[in-house]
């Protein structure tokens, strides 16, 4: 009698490779947060940056944003995703979302006027946060004027002598102020009157003039560097 014929063991096999394209999809996804209902317009700013060099067609990037939005914000483009247009699918997925989580212009401006903190920012945060708000609808000498309330007295009366007028030249002029003086995390303040008048800017001369006195040095190398 033949003794039994061993079954062959199996062999194993070796998954098929991932295709390219397939990888850079996942890692082009995997890169792009999910969609910020807060934040609309700077989320698909940053989606943006993010596949401009991929050339993707209208319905990659339409099918794109639809992976990045959850269950809440489903519901509110349940009729786009039932219904999608013919053409430029993207545009009209994009052109809702904005028209339902961005806020008013009107709102945005009371935020604006009336609801800035500076907390613990630096200052050119702050002033990033309300020209976000701002959408360049307001010129940059108002903004001045709502910005700077909001920083420290000391900090505002050396901006006042700063030879640069330019907002953005302010701002770093301010941060680093700020961090020389030990006022990097100051408490938030919640005026929101001009220096002029704000009671913090009656404060005593004598000591700003002698604190300007101390740093004046100081600030022309930060300016310069």
């Amino acid at each position: 009698m033949n003794p039994p014929t061993p079954t062959p063991s199996a062999v194993p096999t070796t998954p098929p490779p991932v295709p390219m394209a397939m990888l850079e999809q996942i890692t082009l996804t995997s890169r792009i947060p999910d969609f910020w209902p807060d934040m609309p317009r700077a989320w698909f700013r940053r989606m943006e940056a993010t596949i401009n060099q991929q050339k993707l067609s209208d319905l990659s990037k339409y099918d794109l944003v639809i992976t990045k939005l959850d269950k809440v914000v489903i519901a509110q483009v349940s009729d786009i995703l039932d219904h999608p247009p013919d053409t430029d699918k993207y545009k009209a997925l994009k052109e809702r979302l904005l028209t339902m989580f961005e806020e008013s212009a009107s709102r945005q401006v009371q935020k604006l006027i009336g609801e800035m903190e500076l907390g613990d920012q630096r200052a050119s945060q702050l002033l990033r946060r309300m020209r976000e708000l701002a959408r360049d609808k307001v010129p940059d000498d108002t903004l001045k004027l709502l910005w700077q309330p909001h920083l420290p007295a000391s900090v505002r009366a050396i901006l006042a002598v700063t030879p640069s007028k330019d907002l953005d030249a302010l701002a770093t002029v301010a941060d680093k102020v700020m961090e020389s003086t030990g006022l990097a995390h100051i408490a938030e303040i919640k005026s929101t009157t001009p220096p002029e008048t704000s009671t913090a800017g009656q404060g005593d001369v004598n000591q700003i003039l002698g604190e300007l006195a101390k740093i004046s040095v100081r600030l022309e190398k930060l300016e310069r560097g």
